[in-house]
């Protein structure tokens, strides 16, 4: 049993080993499945198994539904569930096919150039059989005996002629299979591989016809499900094509070069085999590194040889990586030229040029363009919506290379060269590494990295940290919330782009109140110079309608201010709809974090509604815990000249949240101080992305479900609604906020129901 097999019960006869055509002789003609005879049994269960149709109308992917016969093996006869456990066996002699078998075998052609296998052979299937074993839900388990009773896969050799495969029984119309003789595979010259089996044509052979055998048409044939898409339609992305490089003459099948045959089950044939029979995700939880020997091209997981895998006769890379499910890493930090790595599902990675696979065995070395593989490891495609089946992080080597993420939470790391990084969407953490690399976010919340060298990075979408590096770098702010992340004197080199409302530096191991910052602006407002002592960045963008806002916090080595640009309040007046561009939510998160120290001064300022609306804030503990939930004014329409003006300490490493209860003094009354916010059904403490509006509780009252309440997080609210908005006043020294008391989907949208300002006691504070 190979290392990791889901192949159980088997162990490799010792026997006399058979004189062979020559290998390099072996072709790979129509393998014959194709015919148009009537079955007379369709009903006799093989190895307890039978053949039963399939719906591949709802497959959304034609390349996946082009090699899909639309008939795979299940538990009972008319059945629809799908066979998790498949019997094989190796017969040894001629009588297994036809002992106990009503009336005989249907084919006797075959039978009378029946041969065993070779050791060399039963391995090989045994290796195709382990790889299906982990892309699908199937298991295979030897057979107590050869006969057709005990096993639905059986695998014999021919003295001549070619290789084929019988479907699972099937009336057609593709190609009609007697139940009797479905599933046996059927190898000859062309399926002799040597023992060491991978990248040989005759290995590719062997999972050829034992996709068959599982149900799998050809993927160049069009005459049932369509074909592969003709930029598809060879090797690279399925077995089951007779066409080894694009645009190959199908009426027979070609060949690659000794071992730049695929050494794996290709990414159509592994989806069209799990849309029968499930995918594996059996390694979720786990974690695995990919790693290829730079010389032999052998594949290793977690620094063992990976199973299922081999060295090819000419040290080849050429397969398709399912992960099952594991945390995975693809680290090709050992490689040296420049890399092309796509980690999105049906993508591929060129890392090893001389080791990409020559495709077209009849032209001579060097092969010419068009005739060589584009990458060395394909991505397999993703299962249907689960993102269990994508690759997760890369680690380059040390070429110039080109690194492109996927939907996940990606880590991609450049390593040396200069390099071109993309990070999707997702959450990416981008390392650009040594060298001058390009970094661009995307979609999400990314994390990036320049390192040494003159870099280039772009926020892009979403709320992004960036962070160039010593060597001069050039920072492009995007459509997101963007922070450039760094020292002063790092800053201080960086040419910036594209800085406007919401985007923020952040200045590490330095503290500086927004009274103790310079700033000036050119004449057209275009750019602006930030001064503190003798440090100073110039940011580009546009900077009229606004000012800058500081969040000096923390001590020592954490000691960090953040630097923000915020739109002007703009004017509020009962029952005039703001401008929609206004609607931002909080301009700064950073300016409402606590450090333990900072005092925030919060004082109100007005009120206009109809509603008495109840007021109150709480701490946003790390891992989003809303936590010590105070009212601080009852009624917003009766505030008494004394308690207008509130001081809130936050602990360290928490944020200020605050809500408005809609006429929360008239439904509620005045509320004890004994409240918390709880997550929906449950009594644990609610969370910002717990999907639904939390429930405010009472330990006294119970639970407060009678009114409407907003938060300044917009996940909190029903629909994700933005029910603040906030700016700054000339100068920066404080935040305002205006409060909606409406749902902003359908209300007045004023936005001064309630109107507060928020100051820090750090304004005055120079500490570099």
């Amino acid at each position: 049993m190979l290392p990791g097999a889901n192949v159980v019960g088997h162990k490799i006869s010792q026997r006399r080993r058979l004189t062979r055509e020559s290998l390099d002789m072996a072709s790979a003609p129509d393998d014959g499945p194709d015919n148009d005879t009537p079955p007379s049994d369709l009903t006799t269960p093989k190895g307890g198994l039978f053949g039963a149709a399939f719906d591949s109308s709802g497959t959304e992917d034609p390349n996946v539904r082009s090699l899909l016969l639309d008939y795979h093996w299940v538990t009972t006869l008319g059945g629809t569930t799908a066979a998790t456990v498949i019997k094989y066996a190796f017969p040894t002699d001629v009588t297994d096919f036809t002992e106990g078998v009503p009336g005989g075998y249907p084919d006797t052609k075959l039978l009378e150039k029946f041969e065993e296998v070779s050791d060399e052979q039963e391995a090989a299937a045994l290796a195709a059989m382990n790889l299906v074993a982990s892309y699908t839900k199937l298991k295979f388990e030897e057979a107590v005996s050869p006969s057709a009773v005990d096993a639905t896969l059986r695998f014999s050799g021919l003295t001549d002629g070619s290789s084929q495969a019988a479907f699972p029984a099937n009336p057609g119309p593709y190609s009609p299979q007697d139940a009797r003789e479905s599933g046996d595979n059927w190898l000859s010259t062309n399926g002799r591989p040597p023992a060491d089996f991978y990248g040989t044509d005759h290995f590719n052979t062997i999972m050829h016809e034992m996709g068959h055998a599982l149900g799998l048409k050809h993927g160049h044939d069009s005459t049932y499900n369509g074909a592969l898409a003709a930029n598809q339609n060879d090797n690279e992305f399925s077995v089951m094509t007779y066409a080894s490089y694009f645009g190959a003459n199908t009426s027979t099948a070609t060949e690659a070069h000794l071992g730049s045959s695929p050494q794996s089950y290709m990414m159509y044939d592994i989806a069209a085999l799990q849309a029968y029979y499930g995918a594996n995700f059996d390694r979720v939880g786990t974690t695995s590194a990919y790693t290829w020997d730079e010389t032999t091209g052998q594949q290793y997981i977690n620094g063992t040889v990976a199973p299922n895998t081999g060295v090819t006769a000419t040290h080849k890379i050429f397969s398709t990586v399912w992960t099952q499910g594991a945390l995975s890493t693809y680290d090709l930090s050992n490689f040296d030229e420049d890399q092309h790595d796509d980690l999105r599902p049906g993508r591929w990675l060129t890392f090893s040029r001389e080791q990409l696979a020559d495709l077209n065995g009849a032209l001579a070395l060097p092969a010419p363009a068009g005739f060589i593989a584009q990458g060395n490891v394909y991505n397999a495609l993703q299962y249907g919506d689960d993102t269990r089946s994508l690759i997760s992080n890369l680690i380059a080597g040390r070429g110039n290379d080109t690194i492109v993420g996927n939907v996940l939470d990606n880590e991609l790391n450049g390593n040396d060269g200069n390099d071109y990084l993309q990070g999707e969407a997702g959450n990416d953490t981008l390392i650009g590494g040594n060298g001058s690399d390009f970094l661009d976010g995307g979609d999400g919340n990314d994390l990036l990295l320049g390192g040494a060298g003159v870099d280039q990075l772009r926020g892009g979408l979403g709320v992004n940290i960036l962070q160039g590096g010593a060597a001069g770098d050039f920072i492009e702010f995007g459509d997101g919330i963007d922070t450039l992340r760094d020292t002063w004197t790092d800053i201080a080199r960086d040419v910036v782009s594209g800085f406007g409302a919401g985007h923020s530096v952040d200045v590490l191991r330095s503290l500086v109140g927004r009274s103790s910052l310079g700033i000036e602006y050119n004449d057209d407002f275009t750019n602006a110079t930030l001064t503190a002592g003798s440090n100073s960045v110039n940011l580009g963008g546009y900077f009229e309608g606004g000012d800058f806002i500081a969040a000096a916090r923390g001590m020592g080595v954490d000691a960090h201010t953040t630097i923000t640009y915020v739109n002007f309040l703009p004017a509020l007046q009962e029952g005039v709809r703001v401008a929609s561009s206004f609607i931002n939510g909080i301009a700064s998160d950073a300016y409402l974090e606590g450090d333990g120290l900072v005092t925030f001064t919060l004082d109100f300022k007005s009120a206009i509604s109809t509603y008495a609306n109840s007021f109150g804030y709480y701490e946003v503990e790390a891992g989003g815990v809303l936590g010590d939930v105070h009212i601080l004014f009852a009624n917003t329409l009766n505030v008494a000249m004394g308690a207008r003006t509130v001081e809130l300490t936050p602990d360290a490493d928490t944020r200020l949240g605050f809500f408005l209860i809609q006429d929360g003094y008239n439904r509620l009354g005045g509320l004890p101080d004994d409240l918390s916010f709880r997550a929906p059904g449950s009594d644990d403490p609610a969370t910002l992305d717990a999907g639904l509006p939390p429930i405010l509780f009472s330990d006294s009252r119970g639970s407060l479900d009678g009114a409407v309440i907003f938060h300044t997080f917009s996940t909190l609210n029903p629909g994700d609604m933005v029910q603040v908005l906030s700016g700054t006043s000339q100068g920066g020294l404080e935040m305002s906020l205006g409060f909606e008391d409406l749902p902003s989907t359908w209300g007045d949208n004023d936005f001064q129901d309630l109107v507060i300002s928020i100051q820090t006691d750090t304004d005055g504070l120079f500490v570099v």
